[in-house]
């Protein structure tokens, strides 16, 4: 199991947020830019598929005591 684990949950965007909907993701559009998930979410995805996904590996590890 590695450290660390990046997960992201794809989002609609509204342009009403605070950011009036600009994509945090591509605010520099000179660069280019490769993102890694280990994960990613859909916006319908249940509570369960999020723990699956997230957080069960490391409950598994804490209870293991690694």
């Amino acid at each position: 199991m590695p450290n660390i684990r990046v997960t992201v949950r794809i989002n609609v965007v509204d342009p009403d947020d605070k950011m009036g909907g600009l994509d945090y993701l591509r605010l520099d559009k000179h660069r280019d830019k490769a993102y890694a998930f280990d994960c990613a979410l859909d916006t319908d995805i249940s509570q369960q598929q999020v723990y699956e996904c997230t957080t069960k590996d490391a409950i598994r590890g804490v209870v293991k005591g690694v």
